[in-house]
Order: structure tokens, then C-alpha cells, then sequence
């Protein structure tokens, strides 16, 4: 439990975060590559003493999944700035339903008819979510695709490598992220400034627990638990910052789709005995 409700606040921290350099118009570019320098150098550190060996699959698993996880920031980056926090942040965490679905089919969890009434409150969510034009912006869908993608990704890691250092396996992960950004960056050349370099290195830190107690989490629990609770969790949470702190306003049907989300993870608690 204590690792799910670590991944919830690692995870809003990371999209509190990017609002905010976004609202302080620092080149999101430069901030996302300085965040995986933290975020490499914690792996490193956590995956010291373990053995060397790595698997082929793992390594080939793990850089994939470091190039998927920068695409995904940048995108995030992106949405956030024309969508606002909360489209953004719900549509990236709605995409639970890719790998829980891929849990339930390819690692036969079973949900219970909690479980199910939840999952199908997300879908909810999903449909009446709308972008501009009454229908989800491409930048959100592709923001979609790419989160449920990787968090997909990573349950494979959790459930076919138990035993295998997450540090280790994220310092690949963050390790590829870090020498794809700067690739990036040294080729389209942004603005550089310390306070981008700052926030990012900052950054880094959120970055790697959301990941680390993910990982954790999903050795623990099934992930048609992990995924709506963090997931719904950070929806909640960053809605609210949003009208709060950076004052978004939310549409009467968007208000409906944090409504079902909000259910979702109370039917979740419930069904897990958390509330």
C-alpha cells in the first residue's frame, strides 16, 4: 500500500512540475533532458552491489522503454501548454486501460465486479473527456497511446523480471531518456539558462520514485489496482491544482469525467479494503 500511495505523489509531483515550468516559460526541452541526469544518477546509485549481468531482453526492454519515456515527457510538455493541466494529466492517466487490459488478457489477473464497475467508470471517463471541438485533440491521443504504451511496458518488466534490480533496470530506462534528450537538444539547439537546467535537475528526482515505486507497487499488487489508483489519483489531484493554483476553468462535461474518475477510485478502495 505504501508503495501505490508513493507512486500517486511522485507521480503529481512530476505533472505539478512540468505546469509549472511551462507557466514559466522555460524551454521544455532543456528541462526534460536535465531531469533524466537526476533521474539516471538515482538508478545508478540504487542498483550498486547488484550483479552486472543483464539480460538481452531486459536491456533491449530497458532502452526502448527510456526512448518511449522522453517522447512521452515531450508530448506531455506539449499538451500541457495547449490543453491545460487537467485534459492533459487525465487523458495521459486514462490510459490505464492499456495495460490493465494487457495484465487481464496476457498475466490472467482477475478483477472482481468492483474491479470491473471501476474500469468501466474510466472508460467513462475516457468518452466524455473531450478535447477542442468537442472531441480529443491528436496531441492527447497520441499522449494517450504513448502512456498506456509504457505503463504496459513496465508491468511486463515487473511480472517477468521480479527478482531483477529495478534500480539497474531503470538506469537503462533513464540512462537511453538521457542520451536521447541531449541528442535532441544539441541538434535543435534551445534556449539554454540555469534556472531550465535547475528545474530540471529538480525534476529528476519525482521522476525516478514515480518510476521506482511503480515498479515496486506492481511486484505487490495486480495492475487493475496500481494503474487506476495512481492513475485516478493524479487526475483528481491535478484538476484541482489546476483550478487552484493556475487558475483553469473545466467545462460542465469535463466536471462529469472527474466525477466518474473520483468513483472509480472509490470503488477501487472499497474493493481492496483501503476505505
Amino acid at each position: 500500500m505504501i508503495h501505490l500511495f508513493l507512486a500517486l505523489i511522485a507521480s503529481f509531483s512530476v505533472a505539478l512540475m512540468l505546469r509549472w515550468v511551462e507557466k514559466l516559460d522555460q524551454p521544455r526541452l532543456v528541462v526534460i533532458a536535465s531531469n533524466y541526469i537526476t533521474a539516471t544518477l538515482l538508478a545508478v546509485r540504487d542498483s550498486r552491489g547488484h550483479p552486472a549481468v543483464i539480460p538481452p531482453d531486459v536491456m533491449a526492454t530497458g532502452i526502448g522503454l527510456g526512448l518511449l519515456f522522453l517522447a512521452g515527457f515531450l508530448v506531455f510538455g506539449l499538451a500541457l501548454r495547449r490543453e491545460g493541466m487537467a485534459a492533459a494529466v487525465t487523458m495521459g492517466r486514462i490510459s490505464l486501460i492499456i495495460p490493465v487490459l494487457a495484465a487481464i488478457v496476457a498475466f490472467k489477473e482477475s478483477p472482481n465486479l468492483l474491479d470491473f464497475a471501476a474500469l468501466v467508470l474510466v472508460l467513462l471517463t475516457l468518452w466524455t473527456w473531450e478535447g477542442r471541438g468537442g472531441r480529443p485533440a491528436p496531441v492527447l491521443l497520441l499522449l494517450f497511446f504513448l502512456f498506456g504504451t509504457m505503463n504496459a511496458i513496465m508491468k511486463w518488466f515487473a511480472a517477468m523480471h521480479p527478482d531483477f534490480p529495478e534500480g539497474r533496470f531503470l538506469g537503462l530506462v533513464f540512462g537511453a531518456a538521457l542520451a536521447g534528450g541531449w541528442l535532441i537538444a544539441v541538434l535543435r539547439k534551445p534556449r539554454f539558462s540555469a534556472a531550465a537546467i535547475g528545474l530540471g535537475l529538480l525534476l529528476g528526482l519525482p521522476n525516478y520514485y514515480s518510476s521506482y515505486f511503480l515498479v515496486r507497487a506492481l511486484e505487490q499488487t495486480p495492475a487493475f489496482v496500481v494503474f487506476p489508483v495512481v492513475d485516478t489519483g493524479v487526475i483528481v489531484l491535478s484538476a484541482l491544482a489546476g483550478m487552484l493554483i493556475f487558475r483553469e476553468t473545466l467545462t460542465q462535461r469535463r466536471r462529469v469525467s472527474l466525477a466518474t474518475a473520483i468513483a472509480a477510485l472509490i470503488l477501487l478502495g472499497i474493493s481492496r479494503g483501503y476505505l
